[in-house]
């Protein structure tokens, strides 16, 4: 697990240190000095990792690795930025470095010759609100915005099957989640019939990419947890539609949009969808009883 975050932020130094790992890198390890957010410069943390894919070894590798140029306040080093002038381009501008340091990554693995058989999955934990619906950041807002993020595969040809593949693609135009990633690793490694993940899967709400993933799903989002409370409200994605209930404002305040039609979530519909229309959406919250507090009562 390679990070280029401190991991003293809301206790993961605790968690990792009961994690049993065979390299363990971030921040406070590297020895680099603070230079985005709350960690090191992204260069630095893959310039360790192809140090790792380097070193000779005849063992299968499996790892995580967390970026952070893309995190305000943005900064990159000079030579990269590209764009000046605004908010946005301060953004778009770390999303170019962050593509350059997985590009360094992407490239040592072709170099090393084991990109053929390396399967790359790139996500995010979040969106960014760049003024839109009048928020900056994300941690205040559901707005698609903010819960939609990249999930991009590379997957080298002859690892899945033909009608794999199809499904991946298909699936592409679906609403997907990054819960979805677990069981797409499974099935990857055919793992799915080990004894001590059975109990997990069964209980696991995701869906493998290499399957068919239900037009119907229903995701769920709320920013809280057992370390960080924010009472934002709650987000319930099902089909077409986006529904709402925000907590962060007052009078707090329910919110429908059919981001079919309006991707941009500019036209509240709640006065206008049908009570059964929005018992459908909202009908997979009652098999969650935390969702109820986020409710309207």
């Amino acid at each position: 697990f390679l990070s280029s975050h401190s991991l003293q932020w809301y206790r993961f130094d605790r968690f990792y240190q009961k994690a049993k790992l065979d390299h363990l890198w971030n921040k406070e390890k590297s020895g680099k000095p603070f230079f985005n957010d709350l960690g090191v410069d992204d260069m630095h943390t893959i310039n360790h990792l192809n140090k790792e894919i380097r070193k000779a070894s005849s063992k299968n590798f499996f790892g995580v690795v967390q970026l952070n140029a893309t995190h305000y306040p943005y900064h990159i080093p000079e030579k990269y930025a590209k764009w000046k002038g605004s908010f946005k381009d301060e953004y778009d501008n770390s999303i170019a470095y962050q593509d350059a340091v997985i590009g360094k990554l992407l490239n040592e693995l072709k170099v090393s010759g084991k990109l053929k058989n390396t399967v790359v999955i790139f996500t995010s934990d979040h969106g960014e609100s760049l003024k839109d619906h009048n928020n900056i950041g994300h941690v205040d807002s559901y707005y698609i915005e903010t819960i939609s993020v990249p999930l991009m595969c590379y997957i080298p040809e002859g690892l899945i099957s033909k009608q794999e593949a199809q499904q991946l693609r298909k699936n592409a135009g679906k609403i997907t989640s990054n819960i979805d990633i677990a069981p797409t690793i499974v099935d990857l490694l055919n793992l799915e019939h080990k004894k001590e993940l059975k109990a997990i899967l069964a209980n696991y709400t995701g869906y493998s990419l290499l399957k068919n993933v239900p037009s119907n799903r229903t995701i769920i989002t709320m920013n809280n947890n057992e370390v960080a409370r924010f009472k934002v409200g709650i987000s319930v994605l099902k089909g077409k539609y986006h529904y709402l209930h925000r907590m962060n404002i007052v009078p707090n305040r329910e919110e429908v949009y059919n981001i079919a039609k309006d991707p941009k979530e500019e036209n509240n519909r709640r006065g206008i969808i049908s009570p059964n229309q929005l018992n459908s959406i909202l009908k997979a919250t009652r098999n969650y009883p935390i969702c109820k507090k986020y409710l309207p009562q």
